[in-house]
């Protein structure tokens, strides 16, 4: 009787996997797929601060504090926040040490007896370096107002007074209320894209991930033992960017090199200094530039300062072609007066053409009464 039932559920199995097959071809399962659980930014996370939901003005902000931090900074699964009790934390000078108890991955049986409970040490800062919000300093308080009730009824997180006053009841929060704490209390309230206590642990793994933390040290955090801490690991856009960066066409473009080239030309232009391209270990005049980069670039215009100190030993070596320059002298009607123009011009002709540089030139003058 037993054989004939598990032939029949192992032929309802392999028609439910063929037909769930077909449904991914056509994809109904994509479709079909929940929302990605995402991490808690860091934008999100201060506006929680900046709007007093998170905090210690209230004994409700100081809970949801409490069950924040130990969501983020412990890696804790939603479950877990309810089997907490005070003797599993330590508040010791900057430090909130972690000794963890039981959890998915150690329930302290003998199948466990080679496992080891987490043991974490948050610094929150350096020694004799407070800083705001300090978590120690809200940890310490949280457990200095529930210490003696939430040990007697076995118990970390206890209703705040009803009547408003900073204190807490005799009373625990159910599994049911923790897990409305991030979506209802916080989010809601702040007008954040909904997130759940899931989300904390996704974060913790997540920050580690996009902060190059060792493996090691994320897998102590969040108590993973397998690969599953890669699914909480979400890179962020920059390494999104640098790993299609890296994996993209191998082509060199010097074509940004030309751009800056054409920026410092402009500005340099306006100064009226000599040009510098910024990239001259790139610029290869040889190489074929493109006709619109040459188009951009813009060069100096003849109104622009350009005295370079040549030797006259380089102007005297120059060449020119022979032409015919005129030298305009501007003579008062006196000087002119006092000038023989059979011997006052030949002299001023030999005189400058004795000191002159371009001794090929011929120089006429033009002599204009005023």
């Amino acid at each position: 009787m037993v054989l004939p039932l598990i032939a029949r559920f192992t032929t309802f199995r392999n028609a439910l996997d063929a037909e769930m097959r077909e449904a991914n071809k056509l994809g109904v399962a994509q479709e079909s797929k929940m929302a990605e659980r995402k991490e808690i930014t860091e934008e999100e996370e201060s506006k929680l601060w900046k709007l007093n939901l998170l905090g210690k003005t209230t004994a409700e902000s100081l809970l949801h504090t409490v069950y924040f931090y130990n969501g983020k900074l412990f890696g804790l699964r939603s479950n877990e926040h309810r089997l907490l009790r005070v003797s599993n934390f330590k508040i010791v000078d900057n430090l909130i040490i972690f000794d963890e108890s039981t959890s998915k991955t150690f329930h302290g049986g003998l199948k466990d007896l080679k496992k080891e409970p987490r043991l974490i040490k948050h610094e929150c800062h350096r020694p004799q370096k407070g800083h705001s919000p300090c978590l120690q300093s809200i940890n310490a308080l949280y457990v200095e107002l529930v210490k003696d009730t939430a040990e007697s009824i076995g118990a970390f997180y206890l209703r705040p007074k009803r009547d408003g006053s900073f204190g807490y009841e005799k009373s625990p929060v159910g599994l049911g209320t923790l897990n409305k704490i991030l979506p209802e209390k916080l989010c809601a309230r702040a007008g954040l894209p909904r997130k759940t206590s899931h989300c904390l642990r996704i974060t913790c793994a997540t920050r580690l991930f996009q902060n190059s933390v060792e493996e090691k040290i994320a897998r102590q955090r969040t108590g993973h033992s397998s690969n599953a801490l890669f699914k909480y690991q979400l890179p962020s856009e920059e390494q999104s960017y640098q790993a299609s960066k890296i994996l993209g066409p191998s082509v060199v473009s010097t074509d940004d090199c030309y751009s800056k080239v054409v920026s410092n030309m402009n500005e340099e232009k306006e100064k009226g200094s000599v040009l510098d391209d910024g990239c001259s270990e790139l610029w290869d005049f040889e190489s074929d530039i493109p006709d619109y980069t040459l188009a951009n670039i813009i060069l100096p215009s003849a109104s622009s300062s350009f005295d370079p100190d040549i030797s006259d030993e380089i102007l005297a070596s120059i060449d020119l072609p022979f032409s015919t320059s005129s030298l305009l002298l501007d003579l008062s009607d006196e000087t002119q007066a006092s000038l023989s123009l059979a011997s006052g011009v030949d002299s001023i002709v030999t005189n400058v053409a004795s000191n002159a540089t371009f001794n090929n030139c011929s120089i006429n003058f033009i002599l204009n009464s005023k």
